[in-house]
């Protein structure tokens, strides 16, 4: 087997492994107490009633979503949900099977994915460049990174196609070097659980099926090892026809418009001219990663991208290949999509290549290892990353534990007295699962049939929080202001807002 480099041993395999448990109790340390209080954010309550649905009756739907318009992606979601593959949900389920009902047992879910995808992260650095100090460290910054931090303690479905992306990579590799079969059947079925998660996963079963080709000799061995790993990603993914065909035509209409109404122009179109959907995708960039952590992973692949071309080895040059091939098919198969936890697959690998370059530049560039040198590259590195690690929300969520404002649970409880409880309730995404946890009659609250128009609908109250003041939800409605939970000029504090709806709208 071909390595980058021949790799002293920096950090031995038991520290290394215990390095990396360090490294997963700072993750649970720093994320559950955000999780266990903060609202939902961007469509939390679409992905987390899915699963515990499933949990209850074996069917992913959304019950406060009943949509009836037929351009809505929730068309009947109260019914099933189809929009997006079920896998998540059943993902979901699970916890939900053995954890109490709330939002942050539909978080906790994403969060276990992303201890794997951790693992994973680390056994590529490891395994790909020989080097336990490289999957280490590459295991470090990705769990400090935003393009983790968001998807990981998300209810979307996100981590989990993310981390299944990176285990297929690990197989994948293992595949590469071995060349047994059972691995690249494994390859194949991780491949067909991660589309059975979410449809992004066509980037890393793109970039999977070209690696299987250039890899094998022969037309007749290439046309092989591809048959084995379509079809054995084919046969899992196969699984979710039995769901589609509980409701077909609800499912086809749902899929048809969360997949080919919002991604802009065809595919193909995009492949070949895709600056729109990229200049797109750099706006997310920015927004999600922030400009130090964009810029250090920026030098990585920069970093490795030069090795692979000036000294040529299979691990620097197959990082290479798969991160720059991961960022430029993300951005075109998703087209514009406002969603940007995609990118934890590929900022894993952006990681990835950052670390490999700094184990580089700290042994190899001298052909002498420096505890100076390595305490600057750290200090560097912790420089960039700290500034987007959350610190602020952390102290923020641990000094005001079970305050009023910033605890979900204690806002729902003051929602539920203010309200009779026979009253029918337009709810923000930022509370429609909390109260409907609680057993109330609950719509989500929207003004367009992309989802829904919740204005046409008889209810008694309206329930406000960030995305209905976005949207004007009350300048749209006839209402009376009742109270005001929480506290406006709070960063990280809930601010709902319980209005009496006096007549529906006739928007």
């Amino acid at each position: 087997m071909q390595v980058a480099f021949a790799t002293p041993e920096l950090v031995t395999p038991y520290r290394s492994r215990t390095g990396l448990i360090v490294v997963m109790v700072i993750f649970l340390v720093m994320r559950i107490p955000m999780m266990a209080q903060q609202q939902a954010g961007q469509d939390e309550a679409f992905f987390a009633a899915p699963g515990l649905m499933v949990s209850r009756g074996g069917l992913p739907k959304i019950p406060y979503l009943p949509a009836r318009a037929e351009s809505s992606v929730f068309y009947h979601a109260d019914e099933v949900f189809n929009s997006i593959p079920p896998a998540n949900a059943y993902w979901q389920s699970l916890f939900f099977l053995t954890l109490p009902d709330n939002l942050f047992t539909a978080r906790m879910a994403s969060a276990a994915a992303g201890l794997i995808a951790i693992l994973a992260i680390y056994l590529l650095g490891v395994r790909m460049f020989n080097c336990n100090a490289t999957g280490l460290l590459a295991a470090a910054l990705y769990s400090m990174s935003r393009l983790f931090f968001f998807p990981a303690t998300s209810t979307r479905p996100d981590m989990l196609c993310g981390m299944l992306g990176l285990l297929a990579l690990l197989t994948m590799w293992n595949w590469a070097n071995k060349r047994q079969t059972k691995q690249l059947i494994q390859t194949g079925v991780l491949l067909g659980i991660a589309m059975l998660t979410h449809f992004y996963a066509l980037v890393f079963c793109i970039q999977i099926a070209i690696w299987t080709v250039i890899s094998s000799q022969g037309k007749s061995q290439k046309a092989r090892n591809l048959a084995i790993l379509v079809g054995s990603s084919l046969l899992i993914f196969a699984l979710w026809i039995p769901l589609i065909l509980t409701n077909t035509d609800v499912s086809i209409t749902q899929i048809q418009n969360n997949v080919f109404n919002r991604a802009g122009p065809g595919l193909l179109s995009r492949l070949i001219w895709p600056w729109e959907s990229l200049s797109h995708h750099c706006q997310l960039l920015v927004e999600q990663a922030q400009l130090p952590q964009l810029f250090l992973m920026l030098i990585g692949i920069l970093a490795v991208a030069q090795s692979a071309i000036t000294h040529y080895h299979r691990s620097t040059a197959t990082l290479a290949a798969l991160t720059l091939s991961g960022m430029y098919l993300l951005s075109t198969i998703s087209g514009v999509h406002p969603a940007n936890g995609y990118w934890c697959y590929p900022g894993a690998l952006l990681i990835l290549c950052v670390s490999s370059a700094t184990i580089r530049l700290l042994v190899y560039q001298s052909w002498q290892f420096s505890s100076t040198k390595t305490a600057t590259c750290l200090c560097i590195l912790l420089v960039t990353m700290i500034p987007g690690f959350g610190i602020n929300a952390w102290v923020a969520h641990i000094s005001n534990w079970n305050g009023d404002a910033h605890d979900r649970e204690q806002v729902t409880l003051q929602i539920l007295e203010s309200v009779p409880e026979e009253a029918k309730l337009i709810a923000d995404q930022s509370i429609a699962f909390d109260l409907y946890i609680a057993g109330r009659d609950v719509t989500l609250s929207s003004n367009s049939d992309f989802s829904i128009d919740s204005r046409r609908l008889p209810c008694d109250y309206l329930i406000t929080g960030p995305l209905a003041r976005q949207q004007g939800v009350v300048d749209d409605m006839n209402v009376e202001f009742v109270t005001s939970i929480g506290d406006p000029n709070e960063m990280f504090a809930m601010w709902i807002e319980v209005y009496r709806i006096k007549t529906p709208s006739k928007h």
